[in-house]
């Protein structure tokens, strides 16, 4: 089994240090190769498209380039070019067309690259917030509305709906759960404060404190995988996600955000060995005689 793990630069307080960044694992379980990565991208209402460059340059990352010294340094270049730049003011920047590859040059769909993989997930802190303004916010849970449509406003899903290439490959289950960011520490309770928001029980107890900030609840732990770009003969998925939901255990109340989780159905493939035997001794039987393999591909071997 063939592992390549991938180092991806902080990108706290300018890429110089922080606790923002991706792990990504990359595997061949027998025929069907896996990558993996787990990340925390920026922070903050307003970075938005700071996070769908990030992602998308997760999603383009060349696995099998980390031990070359050369393009190692390009992208570590990159990654500092990426926050010193001043691209995210609403005001002056639409995104533009290739938005959905920050790395130069075209991809060989040959190469090792994370979105090439048979089967990928990323999952983490994504930090993708409800797109609304503090006031309207608050306006909106005091009128009795529900979480659920609060989705309706999540950026990411925003970004579905507005069609950008990157994102028809990505695949997020339904989500039926709560917002899993911000809570106070140690207790269940949003770290809400608009007048007449919240539950009274947080206001009497001491050790729930608020923290004070201005942020709306959000959506901000995910998962993500691959969208199935084929099916198996008989109709199933090569990935398909069943149980995709959050755990609100007292055990799991040191954070401000909530854990999430999910359950994987994966169809690997294996090589016949059979099949394959008698296809190679066809190809070299052909070859010795002078007789093209061509008409081969026109055979059904399934293997």
């Amino acid at each position: 089994m063939q592992i390549y793990l991938k180092k991806i630069v902080k990108t706290g307080l300018g890429g110089a240090t922080g606790n923002k960044g991706s792990c990504c694992i990359n595997f061949d379980f027998e025929n069907t190769s896996f990558s993996i990565a787990c990340s925390h991208l920026a922070a903050g209402a307003n970075k938005n498209k700071q996070r769908l460059k990030e992602l998308n340059y997760i999603l383009d990352l060349k696995l099998d380039g980390f031990f070359n010294k050369e393009e190692f340094e390009r992208k570590l270049k990159e990654a500092f070019d990426l926050y010193n730049e001043d691209l995210w003011e609403e005001k002056n920047e639409s995104l533009p067309s290739n938005s959905n590859n920050i790395n130069s040059g075209e991809i060989n769909n040959d190469s090792l690259y994370f979105k090439n993989s048979d089967i990928w997930i990323l999952f983490g802190d994504l930090n993708f917030r409800v797109d609304m303004e503090y006031e309207e916010f608050s306006q909106y849970l005091k009128k009795g509305s529900n979480w659920n449509k609060l989705l309706d406003f999540d950026q990411f899903n925003k970004f579905k709906l507005a069609s950008i290439d990157s994102m028809e490959s990505i695949e997020e289950d339904e989500i039926k759960f709560p917002p899993t960011y911000k809570y106070i520490i140690n207790s269940n309770e949003f770290d809400y404060t608009p007048e007449n928001i919240g539950s009274s029980n947080a206001n009497q107890n001491e050790n729930l404190k608020k923290s004070g900030k201005k942020r709306n609840p959000s959506w901000c732990d995910r998962i993500f995988y691959k969208k199935n770009a084929y099916v198996t003969k008989d109709g199933r998925k090569v990935i398909k996600g069943t149980e995709y939901n959050n755990v609100m255990d007292e055990n799991f109340q040191s954070s401000d955000h909530r854990p999430i989780y999910q359950i994987f159905d994966v169809i690997i493939f294996k090589e016949n060995e059979e099949k394959k035997d008698v296809i190679e001794k066809e190809i070299i039987a052909n070859e010795k005689m002078g007789i093209s393999n061509k008409y081969m591909k026109k055979k059904n071997y399934d293997y």
